[in-house]
């Protein structure tokens, strides 16, 4: 738990996911942690499942259980959430392709949907939803960064190659802090 001044308290476990994941992707929408693929042991098995747990008031997590699974197993992807949808990226076994999973009104994910792939195959990469756009970054010790428009079906214009980070990155994260995009 964060406190007012910023320090963190002290670490407690919550319930175990339902199954073991290396190098999965997470993320909070729609009042649920969700966690996306990987691969167990290592990547020995890609994983394409998913599941979800709800997040309490008070922090804690409820069961975790399954939701619609990807079409593609991955891991070491990106996952975005933006408009309603979830996106997944790349990633080894997904390569440079993206696929989408509507957010219903109770939590659970519609069926994924391939989108429009990627320019470029990238594992260990990290993406943002900013703007209206999807941008992904690095990945495969690349400098270059590509974005997509998000339409308003959810699908995904074509990707555009905007401009390089100044280094080669990968397996690195991203953050949008208001006019900024950090690669980190």
């Amino acid at each position: 738990r964060l406190s007012g001044d910023g320090s963190l308290g002290s670490w407690q476990a919550m319930t175990p996911m339902s199954s073991a994941r290396d190098w999965p992707a997470a993320i909070q929408a729609a009042g649920f942690l969700y966690v996306l693929g990987g691969g167990y042991p290592n990547f020995g098995s890609l994983l394409s499942s998913v599941e979800r747990a709800a997040i309490g008031a008070d922090g804690s997590l409820g069961p975790w259980e399954a939701t619609t699974s990807m079409v593609t197993a991955r891991s070491v992807f990106a996952v975005v959430h933006a408009g309603g949808y979830l996106y997944a990226l790349g990633g080894y076994g997904g390569a440079s392709s993206v696929e989408r999973a509507r957010i219903e009104a109770d939590g659970s994910l519609g069926l994924w949907q391939a989108t429009t792939s990627m320019t470029l195959g990238r594992q260990g990469l990290a993406a943002v939803a900013a703007r209206g756009y999807i941008y992904a970054l690095g990945g495969s010790f690349t400098s270059s960064v590509e974005r997509a428009a998000i339409n308003a079906d959810g699908s995904l214009g074509s990707w555009q190659s905007t401009s390089s980070m100044t280094a080669a990155r990968g397996y690195l994260a991203a953050v949008v802090v208001g006019d900024y995009l950090y690669a980190i």
